[in-house]
């Protein structure tokens, strides 16, 4: 009987989290930073490079524990049962120098080596803090999220991973949050004179992903969506590093306030400019970007499990923004206009000023964590002078007359 791509899902993550079996695609493992994967990939010997292999092929733990010198019939790959997998010439050059099997282990001694490393490089306490158990298969997630923030397409993805469904092999296109980076950089008005990282080269077609159709929430209900002019406003009126530190990070990233209280310093990936918002709204998990200057105004030096911002409750935050709104006049300007400010205005703010300025709604759809594009269409408050311009620039009959 042929696996589902939940079922298949399920298998790929279920030993790290509990996984939804209703919703099992809502759940996406934690992908560690560059410097947290170089730092615990750098032991010596043969358990060292058990775990660059791990990360190398991206083949699964349990396929490891079984490979010998037959499983290298030509240079530079690695014959399976099922599939070819591609092998970088060093990483083969040291596979080809063992003989017999390769990693004569049993899969609890591999997961003890591997939380060993982790130990070591401070990366298990980063994976207690996110409430993750940590496992080998993390490297097989992170070597798929690598690769398709590389430029790997999904359909070469799928057939290395050894997947079934297509479908399996798309849920990285979540964790691989760089590929939404080079939009976000171009979008963003917190970007402006800022550099985008090395790895935000790439980026989704319009076309990718989407189909969904059925809104999330009511138009009714939402708040204000300040203008850029008016989030500077508000910013210029904080009073301390902490505040501005809040009000940016709500902006930079879309998350929600509840988001925003449940982060952990652990969460926070500052050399890939990311954050990992663990189990939002509708038992979701997401990845969100933030800009390096954001970043900069965090501290994060304290352990992996330290609230970000020290955060227990929304009255903090909603008393600070019912301030800011009446020190710079916008309560009555937004009263005047039945709305008012509050914390999720921030995110409506971003989701309109990134797509005002040009950033794909897959790719917006992805960072604000929605289910339905219609959801995000509904966030994106464009205003009237936007649609007049588009208009007049685009018409065929290059009407220009407002």
């Amino acid at each position: 009987m042929a696996i589902t791509a939940a079922e298949e899902w399920t298998q790929e993550i279920g030993a790290e989290t509990a996984v939804s079996t209703e919703h099992p695609f809502f759940t996406l493992p934690l992908i560690p930073g560059h410097r947290w994967l170089a730092s615990t990939l750098a032991g010596p010997g043969l358990e060292g490079l058990a775990l660059r292999t791990l990360y190398g092929t991206g083949i699964r733990p349990a396929e490891l524990l079984t490979l010998g010198p037959h499983h290298l019939p030509q240079p530079q790959q690695i014959a399976l049962p099922d599939r070819l997998v591609p092998v970088e010439p060093d990483l083969w050059a040291e596979l080809a120098q063992l003989s017999d099997r390769f990693f004569p282990w049993s899969q609890d001694q591999l997961n003890a080596i591997f939380a060993d490393a982790a130990q070591r490089s401070g990366l298990a306490a980063r994976f207690a803090a996110c409430q993750r158990n940590l496992l080998p298969q993390t490297l097989r997630h992170v070597y798929a999220t690598h690769r398709l923030e590389r430029g790997m397409n999904l359909a070469t993805l799928c057939f290395i991973l050894g997947h079934a469904s297509e479908l399996t092999t798309a849920q990285y296109l979540l964790t691989a949050v760089a590929l939404r980076g080079a939009g976000y950089a171009a979008a963003h008005p917190l970007m402006k004179d800022q550099s985008p990282l090395p790895q935000w080269g790439h980026d989704l077609p319009d076309g990718e992903g989407g189909g969904e159709d059925s809104p999330e929430s009511d138009l009714r209900t939402y708040p204000a969506t300040p203008s850029e002019e008016e989030i500077a406003l508000l910013f210029e009126a904080t009073e301390t590093p902490r505040e501005i530190a809040i009000l940016r990070t709500f902006y930079a990233s879309g998350m929600r306030i509840g988001e925003m209280i449940a982060r952990v310093q652990a969460d926070i990936e500052k050399e890939e400019c990311r954050a990992f918002i663990r189990d939002g709204k509708g038992s979701k998990d997401r990845y969100c970007l933030l800009d390096p200057n954001t970043l900069g105004m965090l501290k994060l030096d304290g352990s992996p499990d330290e609230s970000l911002f020290g955060l227990r409750s929304r009255f903090m935050i909603e008393t600070m923004v019912r301030r800011l709104a009446a020190t710079t006049g916008l309560d009555k300007i937004y009263a005047a206009r039945g709305q008012h400010l509050s914390p999720h205005s921030f995110r409506h703010a971003f989701c309109t000023h990134l797509y005002l300025r040009s950033m794909n709604l897959v790719s917006l759809k992805r960072l604000m964590g929605h289910s339905y594009l219609s959801t995000t269409l509904i966030y994106t408050q464009v205003p009237l002078t936007h649609l007049q311009a588009a208009y007049a620039n685009c018409h065929p009959l290059e009407v220009n007359q407002w």
